[in-house]
């Protein structure tokens, strides 16, 4: 446990390393870094779940490790841009639903508390503010909305259900930043542009971070 853990956190900080190079070259114009310093950063994430050595549980871990894996994928084909965009965020759809599957066997669907209602009725309205300007993108945002508004439902009802679990905490935290960073991709594309909106591949990278860390059975 303590050389696992020790690989992991090591791991972690490489990868947040990379991240930082990642948003240099970004800045630097530098292409071609791009795909390295995402995808490595992304693969190292990856190895993080994988070296838990007690997860929060097994099909949890699973599901988890499938979505980073796709995740890593998608991360490299939207830095490579091998194929169109869409591509790419296609991807990411399936990973945000097997982030679902993975905090929902841990909660068992339990019915939405009063917190968690308030949340996605605000998802909807944000959503619904952007609709007139969607254009021919409706069917992508509304995938993207729900499969969104899903996996954050869960995480919060990690914490609900698991207020002393830190692997909860993390869960819900890697998915909020996920939301706000898709939230702020959109205002960035459908509505004005947005500067922050360049911090996005570097707050993503954190975000699944978070989400990997959250396999570790840590209580608090």
């Amino acid at each position: 446990m303590t050389l696992a853990l020790a690989a992991a956190l090591i791991l972690t900080g490489v990868a947040v390393v990379c991240a930082a190079m990642l948003y240099r070259a970004h800045r630097a114009g530098a292409n071609k870094q791009l795909l390295s310093f995402g995808a490595l950063a992304m693969a190292l994430i990856l190895l993080v779940a994988l070296l838990a050595p007690q997860p929060v549980g097994l099909f949890y871990k699973a599901a988890i490790l499938l979505g980073l894996i796709i995740a890593t994928l998608a991360t490299a084909l939207l830095l490579s841009r091998f194929l169109p965009d869409y591509a790419a965020h296609a991807h990411f759809l399936l990973v945000y639903l097997f982030y679902f599957a993975a905090f929902a066997s841990r909660t068992r669907f339990p019915l939405p508390s009063l917190a968690v209602l308030l949340v996605i009725v605000g998802w909807a309205i944000a959503y619904f503010q952007f609709t007139p300007v969607l254009r021919d993108e409706w069917g992508a945002a509304t995938a993207y909305a729900v499969a969104l508004g899903i996996s954050a439902w869960q995480a919060l009802e990690l914490v609900v259900l698991q207020p002393g679990a830190l692997w909860s905490w993390l869960a819900l935290a890697g998915m909020a930043l996920i939301v706000a960073v898709h939230s702020v991709q959109a205002v960035d594309r459908f509505r004005r542009p947005f500067q922050v909106a360049s911090l996005a591949p570097v707050a993503l990278i954190l975000a699944h971070g978070a989400v990997a860390w959250s396999v570790w059975a840590f209580p608090i």
